[in-house]
Formats: C-alpha cells, sequence, structure tokens
C-alpha cells in the first residue's frame, strides 16, 4: 500500500496498518480516523490489536480533562 493509497483509507474511515520499525518494538499498528469510529472498529480493535486503544488529542484538551501522560502513570504506579 502506497501513502497515498493508506491517506485515502484513513478518509474513507477504513483501517490502516502502519508498521513501526525493525529498531523500535517491530509490531504493526491497527489505525482508524477517530472521527469514523463505531463501536464494530472498537470491537475489531480489541479482538485483533492487542487491545490496547490511543487517541491522539491536543495539549488543552488533555489538560482541560486533567489526563496524565501514560509514562508518568506507568513510572508512578507499582501496579501496571
Amino acid at each position: 500500500m502506497t501513502f497515498d493509497t493508506a491517506i485515502s483509507s484513513l478518509k474513507e474511515g477504513e483501517f490502516v496498518m502502519i508498521y513501526d520499525s525493525d529498531g523500535r518494538e517491530s509490531e504493526v499498528d491497527l489505525c482508524v480516523a477517530a472521527q469514523f469510529i463505531t463501536p464494530e472498529h472498537v470491537a475489531r480493535m480489541r479482538q485483533h490489536a492487542g487491545g490496547l486503544l490511543c487517541l491522539a488529542i491536543s495539549n488543552g484538551l488533555a489538560k482541560k480533562l486533567d489526563l496524565e501522560y501514560m509514562h508518568n502513570i506507568l513510572a508512578n504506579s507499582n501496579d501496571l
């Protein structure tokens, strides 16, 4: 799949698989544009993509929601 095809697919609400790199985690992420998310998308990601769902949001929205960085949460938890 070319970059342009991937962008077109995302604009149509379709999943795109993105490989991060051999030197990093050597994994594939299943991505879809947030505005198209349905319960079926979530179920598919939970069942077939490891179960961790991530959403990119602005720093302003994160502050408004009082969200911490995941790195900080993990660093300060003995249970995770």
